[in-house]
């Protein structure tokens, strides 16, 4: 499904229409939604509208955890970045809560905001709407 909403979005121009069209259809579908799909859409999207996009990589442990080398657990999965402006997002499907590690992270990250540096986010399927408001605003801030 991500591949035809990606063809259209190429042919017709980046419209939140066929955005939100496109995961509402690929959602609907039997299969769970993992949390690395919804991560890949949102990155689509982002970089569709101009942004930089870095993901964490983690790799798989024997014991079956997931951990990211090199780096405090718990650091957002995505960093998103266009002139001005810096996104720190950590994403989660819809029934999916934080971690106690995330929590700090983003209680960090948070602090910085506020002195409206970054902004910081979980985002989840739900918030689909709200995500692709944000990702295709022009507003530029100053930096």
């Amino acid at each position: 499904m991500l591949n035809l909403a990606r063809v259209q979005l190429r042919t017709n121009g980046l419209t939140q229409l066929t955005v939100l069209l496109g995961l509402t259809k690929w959602l609907g579908k039997k299969n769970k939604m993992l949390e690395k799909d919804f991560q890949q859409s949102l990155v689509d999207v982002a970089r569709w509208n101009g942004w930089r996009a870095h993901a964490t990589r983690t790799v798989q442990v024997k014991s079956g955890h997931w951990l990211s080398p090199g780096i405090d657990a718990g650091f957002p999965d995505l960093i998103l970045a266009r002139k001005g402006e810096l996104l720190f997002v950590e994403c989660k499907l819809d029934k999916t809560k934080t971690r106690a590690n995330q929590d700090l992270w983003l209680e960090l990250l948070e602090s910085v905001c506020r002195i409206g540096q970054v902004e910081c986010y979980v985002w989840r399927p739900a918030d689909w709407e709200k995500i692709v408001k944000r990702l295709t605003s022009q507003t530029k801030r100053k930096v």
